[in-house]
């Protein structure tokens, strides 16, 4: 088999062309790539810094979990792009033949393993070596669960009942949650005060999950009908400030000062996570938003874990590029 015929197949090249002006779109000005290179080195240098005084079977460990999940990942994002070619794509022809499926299922897994091993060198020489075997063997994992389940066509959006949606969006539904907060925080009190807190972190993470839904459609829409991005922000935020209004005092007027600090600390990084999504729904498409999103996190997650005084910094100046980029999408209909 010719690897570079591989790289030529026109699945491939149709979706790396896609790729490429999707970066370019998302990275259109120079100060952008110059705010991603310095966020991707930083990133770099502290992934390297954590792990650098680990054990080396800890740090094997953490490569091939890593490297098994971006196969994994991989492997899903090949089946749901061939899915989507064989029913509504232009290569339609090109997505039922086997040998085209093969080609374009190497090639991307070629171009994704590649810096899963860049990184994993300058995390830390060894893991280069376990990285390869973590990604084969995600990526079998996934190509062998979509081949023995069926699949029963392309699959629709996983997106909630369009009622619930509705009622989430709702202040009320802040109310409602909080105040079912509200009636088991009394029951945390029997807790150790650290396990508390932790279970209370977790309840108010799982309603902000709930309360801090963002429809791209509708963040577009009105973007385009002149609503600011900090309007959005507010009318999007109601429900889980609600929330946090009534279960923050009643943590703190039953004596629970940790679960308090866990409650206020999940609500705001929620919060923050939340206004992020909808700046970058503002200028980009929901999968180009979701990516640039993604590796945001990614590096405030290991600032945080590397050096924590420093997120917050971070944490405005991601908030501080998104912001600036998306002022200008306001009014585009006019």
């Amino acid at each position: 088999m010719d690897i570079a015929s591989v790289f030529r197949a026109p699945l491939f090249r149709h979706d790396s062309r896609i790729a490429k002006n999707s970066l370019r779109l998302a990275l259109a000005g120079r100060g952008d790539q110059l705010f991603v290179a310095a966020v991707t080195v930083v990133a770099l240098a502290a992934l390297h810094h954590l792990l650098s005084g680990r054990p080396l079977a800890v740090v094997i460990s953490l490569a091939l979990g890593a490297s098994a999940l971006c196969g994994l990942g991989v492997a899903g994002l090949v089946h749901r792009r061939l899915e989507f070619q064989a029913s509504d794509g232009s290569l339609a022809a090109q997505a039922l033949c086997p040998e085209a499926r093969r080609d374009y299922s190497l090639a991307l897994h070629l171009v994704s393993v590649a810096p899963v091993m860049i990184i994993a060198l300058i995390a830390k020489p060894e893991a280069m070596l376990a990285a390869p075997f973590g990604y084969l063997a995600g990526a079998l994992a996934g190509h062998g669960v979509r081949a023995v389940l069926p699949t029963g066509g392309v699959r629709a959006k996983g997106r909630m009942p369009l009622g619930v949606q509705t009622f989430l969006n709702r202040p009320v539904s802040g109310a409602v949650i909080g105040g079912l907060l509200c009636l088991i925080l009394p029951l945390l009190g029997g807790f150790d005060p650290a396990r508390g807190a932790a279970f209370a972190g977790i309840m108010v993470g799982v309603a902000s999950l709930a309360l801090t839904t963002v429809d791209d459609a509708v963040v577009r829409f009105m973007t385009l009908s002149g609503y600011t991005a900090e309007r959005i922000v507010w009318l999007q935020a109601r429900p889980l400030l609600l929330c946090l209004a009534l279960s923050l005092p009643a943590a703190l007027v039953l004596s629970l000062p940790l679960a308090a600090l866990a409650i206020a600390g999940v609500g705001v990084a929620a919060l923050v996570l939340m206004a992020a999504r909808i700046l970058a729904y503002r200028v980009h498409d929901r999968r180009v938003a979701d990516v640039v999103l993604g590796l945001c996190v990614a590096v405030c997650g290991v600032v945080g874990l590397t050096f924590p005084p420093a997120l917050p910094l971070v944490g405005l100046a991601v908030l501080g590029v998104l912001a600036r980029r998306s002022i200008p999408a306001t009014w585009r209909l006019s």
